[in-house]
């Protein structure tokens, strides 16, 4: 159906469309109209959400923060590779290092005479093809497993090189690479900068040197202990055999003592020998597990027999006793290991006086008879400085090369009557007067310790100051009850004997029983001669590095603390004066008492002097010592057992039929001290002795 609209037809579905648009229009309108009322509440349009909309104002900053340190890290790792860059190009390989010639340690007497050179053995290098394929496996499984295969350095290691040098725990974190470059161009310093350094050559090495040529200069710039730097020296004085001799087992041994060979010397038993069987097993079992070394043979090794170490004929007669106590100081006031030592050009002038030290070994050779001395008789003597502390002369035995053991400084015997004037301050300090009189019978008890005066002699009246000079020791005991051994060890302690001799474990003890060391004898003594001024005893005075020029000074006493007060003067001077009348005594000043005549070397001291002298109840040992303005001196006799595992009782010989202080001893301290004080102008009263 159709219908006509001017001269056109049009359909009537159309139609009704057309039609129907006004109303739309209107039903709009309308629409409109109900919206503008003004009592309706305009509603507003949708607006969008900007993004992180709804998040927590810290989800914000976090990510934030991340987006910016993660630029900044990305910047900085930019810096990093172009700084290592640049300075990988600048870097130069320096000229290789003579630790052989020109860092040995050189040790002088005070007066600058030289005492001994010590420094690496001579040096044999091997060829890396004469070290057994075992012993280069051994070491690499110990140091570098990966040492083919790096390029001088490992980041893991590296990190933790880093961690512990600013944490201060020591560890290290070098590959074989970077361990040649300390050797060869002398990296020692101990900081992050010199890691750095030593990186940055290790890769250059490692690009201009092959994997062998590296190894081989490894293996024979390594120390071993035993002053031996290399495979060959080491192989010779661990197993007196050349490098190419080499086994397995000796090979996986000198590996594993590498990193610490000095803590690790099998030859010196206990910790170090089981270090030393530890870090065995350990590389052995590397070598299983990189595959070097087949289960069968690891479970067929053995442990090598190890030969004890060669000293050298420099350090015969006493000068092995000096370089020991020298480099021992030197080591701690430095803390420095022995191959830095041995390596760092050290210049050490040490507190010994030479012409003292001859004096001391012609007092020892002298005054005992050359062919009728017990073989196993040990002497020791030792002299300090009685205003510093200063060692000036030592005898430590009769010859370093045949027993290293120093009996002035190591080797220990019973006090006996040198501990007296120890005795005698604590009896002043307990109340009692120098002019006190006191009995001394033959024997007194105190509590379930019974104290007898030596030979069993009955003194019935002497005074205080005597009985400390003879000495009594019945009467001694008097002076320090109640508290006796307590109140002695703390004046012996105060004055430089220490604890570990356990002067107050008994009342025995504190009247000569107790073991001391000569040096702390002489250190005790020094205290009374100034004043009761402690000085602890030194052997090192000053410490410069060679190659850093003799202005240039790592150690000098004089930047040590003074010495400090532990008595009173008033004390000391009392004490004195019991010890200047043990050395003036007339004969039969004590009631007839036998056995008093003139120590004739006492009338050359051209000195003042104040002695003591002791011999223990069994003859085990014999002391004699005493002080003079300048000089604290000791001396001890005792006789060794045939394996030198014990100290046994000393029969007479020459030309004393019993061995006391009065003999020996008294002639040894006497003769020293003589050509010591030879130069002093006025000599003193001729001393006794009593038997």
């Amino acid at each position: 159906m159709t219908e006509k609209i001017g001269d056109e037809e049009k359909p009537a579905d159309a139609v009704a469309e057309t039609d129907a648009e006004p109303d739309a229009e209107t039903d709009a309108e309308t629409d409109a109209e109900t919206v503008t009322e003004p009592d309706a509440e305009p509603v507003a349009e949708p607006v969008a959400e900007p993004p992180g909309a709804g998040r927590r104002p810290w989800v914000t900053w976090a990510i934030r923060i991340a987006i910016t340190f993660g630029g900044l890290l990305v910047v900085l790792v930019v810096v990093l590779v172009v700084v290592l860059l640049v300075a990988y190009q600048r870097v130069r390989i320096p000229a290789t290092v003579d630790s052989a010639t020109d860092q040995s340690a050189v040790i002088m007497y005070a007066s600058g005479e030289v005492m001994a050179q010590v420094g690496p053995m001579d040096r044999q290098n091997a060829a890396l093809e004469q070290v057994p394929s075992p012993v280069r496996l051994a070491v690499l499984a110990a140091e570098d497993q990966t040492f083919y295969s790096n390029h001088g350095f490992k980041l893991t290691s590296i990190a933790r090189a880093a961690l512990s040098s600013v944490s201060g725990t020591g560890q290290g974190g070098s590959t074989i690479t970077q361990q040649t470059v300390k050797n060869l161009y002398d990296r020692r310093e101990h900081s992050l900068g010199r890691k750095a350094s030593e990186l940055l050559l290790a890769v250059k090495l490692d690009r201009q040197m092959s994997k062998d040529e590296i190894l081989g200069r490894y293996l024979n710039t390594i120390y071993w202990g035993r002053g031996a730097y290399g495979v060959q020296a080491a192989a010779q004085t661990y197993f007196h055999c050349d490098a190419d001799d080499l086994t397995l087992a000796q090979g996986a041994l000198l590996a594993g003592i590498i990193n610490s060979p000095e803590a690790a010397d099998p030859h010196d038993g206990g910790r170090a020998l089981e270090r030393a069987r530890r870090r065995w097993n350990v590389v052995l079992d590397a070598m299983v597990g990189n595959g070097s070394l087949p289960v069968s043979e690891r479970e067929r090794a053995r442990w090598p027999r190890v030969y004890a170490p060669q000293q050298s004929n420099t350090l015969g007669g006493q000068t092995g006793y000096l370089v020991t106590m020298v480099e021992n100081e030197v080591r701690e006031k430095l803390h420095i290991s022995d191959e830095e030592f041995r390596t760092g050009g050290y210049r050490i002038t040490s507190t010994f006086d030479s012409g003292l030290e001859r004096a001391a070994v012609r007092a020892v050779e002298k005054s005992l008879p050359r062919r009728r001395t017990p073989k196993h008789l040990q002497v020791g003597l030792v002299s300090v400085d009685s205003q510093t502390g200063a060692v000036r002369a030592l005898y430590g035995g009769a010859d370093f090369l045949k027993r290293q053991q120093n009996a002035a400084t190591q080797d220990t015997a019973e006090a006996a009557g040198v501990i007296a004037p120890f005795a005698l301050a604590a009896g002043l300090r307990n109340g009692w007067s120098p002019g006190d009189t006191v009995g001394g019978p033959r024997r007194y008890r105190v509590g379930r310790q019974l104290i007898e005066n030596f030979r069993g002699k009955h003194y019935p009246a002497l005074t205080v100051g005597e009985a400390g000079a003879y000495p009594v020791n019945t009467a001694l005991a008097r002076l320090i009850s109640p508290g006796g051994a307590g109140r002695v060890q703390k004046v012996t302690e105060a004055a430089g004997i220490p604890r570990s001799a356990r002067v107050g474990a008994s009342v025995t003890n504190a009247l000569g029983g107790a073991a001391v060391h000569p040096i702390d004898v002489a250190q005790a003594y020094a205290t009374l001669a100034s004043g009761g001024v402690r000085h602890e005893p030194y052997v090192v005075q000053t410490v410069t590095r060679m190659d850093e020029g003799p202005s240039r000074v790592l150690l000098e006493r004089g930047d040590e603390p003074a010495g400090h007060r532990v008595f009173p003067a008033s004390l000391t001077a009392d004490v004195d004066s019991s010890l200047r009348l043990r050395a003036a005594a007339e004969p039969d000043a004590l009631d007839g008492t036998r056995g008093i005549s003139p120590v004739p070397y006492f009338r050359r001291v051209r000195a003042e002097i104040f002695v003591q002298g002791g011999t223990s109840s069994s003859y085990r040992s014999a002391w004699f010592a005493g002080y003079s303005a300048r000089l604290s001196t000791a001396v001890d006799l005792y006789q060794l057992s045939r394996d030198g595992r014990e100290v046994e009782r000393m029969e007479g010989f020459g030309k004393y039929s019993h061995i006391t202080a009065d003999g020996y001893p008294a002639d040894v301290w006497s003769s020293f001290m003589a050509a010591a004080h030879r130069d002093d102008p006025v000599p003193v009263t001729t001393p006794q002795r009593l038997g």
